[in-house]
Order: C-alpha cells, then sequence, then structure tokens
C-alpha cells in the first residue's frame, strides 16, 4: 500500500536541524494531476533513487504501470491563468487527521478524485505533496506532551490527557515533515474558484478533536512560491512543525 511506500523513504524517524543546514536531507513529492480530464498519480524524486522508488511502487501495486515522464508540472504552468495555494494543518504536530481507518466502505479520495473528474477540457489542477524527514524527534515530543494531565474542577483530581488515545494513533507510525501545494489553471475563465474548491475537498480528512486542514494563499511573494512548486522546492524551516505519519499521507495519495 501507499502506507508501505512513505514509511520506507521515511525509514529514519528525525534528522536534527543541525545536520539538515549542512546535508540536506532527501525529498519525495507525491503528485495527483488532471491533464486533458485524465487523473495521473505521480512519485517525483532524484533520479539516484529512481530504482529504489519502483521497487516500492511495484511492490505496493503489482498492477501499477510505472513510467518516466516529462515533467506534468509544466502543462500546469504552461496555462494563461495559474491560481495556487496550499494546505496548512491548524492545531499541534501530535493530532491526526482523518485516515482511510475511519473510512470503511469509502475511499477517502472520493471527494478529491471525484471533483477533479468533474471538471471540463480547460482545466487543469496538481496536488503536490513533498515529503522529508522531521528535523526534530516529533514522536518523543508528542509521547511527553501527553504526560501532562489535566485538573478536573468538579472531581477535584487530575485525569490523564483526553488526547492521549489520538496521539498514539499519529505516533504508532513513521512520519516527517509534509507540505501540501494546490495549483489550479486554465485557458478560458478565472480559475479561483476551481482552487477553493480543491480545496474545500480536504475536509474529508478532518477530525474532530483531532487535526484540520485550512487554505492558505500567498499574499505576497507570488512568483517566488510558484517556482518553489516547479522545482519541488521546500525551505528549510518551511512549515517545520508540519508532520503527517505514513497513514495519514497515505490517505491523502494512493492511486
Amino acid at each position: 500500500s501507499a502506507a508501505q511506500i512513505v514509511a520506507s523513504l521515511l525509514s529514519r524517524p528525525s534528522i536534527p536541524l543541525w545536520r539538515q543546514v549542512m546535508n540536506r536531507p532527501a525529498s519525495h513529492s507525491f503528485e495527483i494531476y488532471l491533464l486533458g480530464q485524465t487523473i495521473y498519480f505521480y512519485v517525483t524524486t532524484a533520479q539516484e533513487n529512481q530504482p529504489f522508488i519502483e521497487s516500492l511502487v511495484a511492490s505496493a501495486y503489482p498492477k501499477a504501470q510505472i513510467t518516466r515522464t516529462t515533467d506534468p508540472m509544466e502543462g500546469i504552468f504552461g496555462s494563461k491563468r495559474i491560481e495556487a495555494g496550499e494546505m496548512v494543518l491548524n492545531s499541534y504536530f501530535y493530532l491526526p487527521i482523518n485516515t482511510y481507518f475511519d473510512f470503511k466502505d469509502v475511499d477517502a479520495l472520493a471527494p478529491l478524485v471525484g471533483f477533479l473528474s468533474r471538471q471540463g477540457p480547460e482545466t487543469r489542477a496538481a496536488v503536490q505533496i513533498i515529503v522529508t524527514p522531521a528535523s526534530f524527534a516529533w514522536q518523543k515530543k508528542a509521547s511527553k506532551a501527553m504526560t501532562i494531565q489535566s485538573y478536573d474542577t468538579t472531581s477535584d483530581r487530575y485525569s490523564p490527557n483526553p488526547q492521549r488515545i489520538l496521539v498514539e494513533r499519529k505516533t504508532s507510525f513513521q512520519g516527517g515533515r509534509a507540505i501540501i501545494r494546490l495549483v489550479a489553471a486554465t485557458d478560458g475563465e478565472s480559475t479561483r474558484p476551481t482552487l477553493q474548491n480543491l480545496a474545500g475537498t480536504f475536509g474529508n480528512f478532518s477530525l474532530g478533536g483531532g487535526n484540520q486542514f485550512v487554505f492558505k494563499r500567498p499574499l505576497i511573494g507570488k512568483a517566488g512560491f510558484w517556482k518553489k512548486i516547479r522545482d519541488r522546492r521546500i525551505t528549510l524551516l518551511e512549515r517545520r512543525l508540519q508532520i503527517l505519519n505514513a497513514q495519514e499521507l497515505a490517505t491523502i495519495w494512493h492511486p
């Protein structure tokens, strides 16, 4: 499954920030595209990692057709009108989102894929999920946070942290820093509604009492943000505390 792919790529729990300054760790981009009314799933990585990635995908999806192509992102940015933004977790890094474990009879990606499949031939879109090792021991920090007890004034006693089960669910899988960017493009009318509706499909991953995504668009530096998307680049401190585990990432991206 996709969870196995991500867990294999994030086998190291974390790499300290000072080490990342001297030697930037590898990053991998999991992407979903809408091009010509067809939906594609991509993994983008450095050329030296290609054999390893291909073996992981082939093992997880034996029937998948693995093909090396030209960069589909260039097809997006070749459009006349482009809008882009990002999805950001709005609560503590140690709180989980909804995962495929919570969707018993429905594919967690159904709202997103369904929305893309209903778009006209002039619409292009991309979901980019860049994954890299965390720069701090996030599982240890999460476990430490859960040792703090809450005081119940009614019973006049301390009680275990009510979020303990949620945190254990998050820390039971390997994970890393994850940056999620969205792009919508067209040669026709304004594409901003398309981008906003695409972002709205991420509401499906909101977990009551846990975490959820909010949509943000760059207020300044739009050109720089676009370049980071095209280059699949993340800066050293960008969304440093945004952690997704393998199960969460596999919920958002799976062919």
